[in-house]
C-alpha cells in the first residue's frame, strides 16, 4: 500500500486523481430515487466538510462525529 493510501483521506485522494468520474458511492435519496457521487465529488464534498470545521476551530487531529440527513452534506 502506498504511503498516501494508510488513511482514509490519502484513499480519498488516490482514487479522486486515479479515476475521478467513478461512482464512489450511491444511495436511495427518498428511499426510491439512486443518487451517485464520484470519486471527485466526495473529495470535492469532504473538503467542504473540513473546510467549515476549520472555521469552528477544529483542528487537525481533533475526532469529530458527522451526522447527516439523506443525501449527504449539502443536500
Amino acid at each position: 500500500m502506498s504511503s498516501s493510501s494508510e488513511t482514509l483521506h490519502g484513499l480519498l485522494i488516490d482514487r479522486a486523481t486515479a479515476t475521478p468520474d467513478h461512482v464512489a458511492y450511491t444511495f436511495l435519496q427518498g428511499g426510491e430515487h439512486p443518487v451517485s457521487w464520484t470519486w471527485k465529488q466526495l473529495l470535492d464534498a469532504s473538503r467542504d466538510v473540513a473546510g467549515y470545521l476549520a472555521t469552528e476551530g477544529i483542528e487537525p487531529g481533533d475526532r469529530v462525529l458527522l451526522a447527516f440527513d439523506e443525501g449527504g452534506p449539502g443536500h
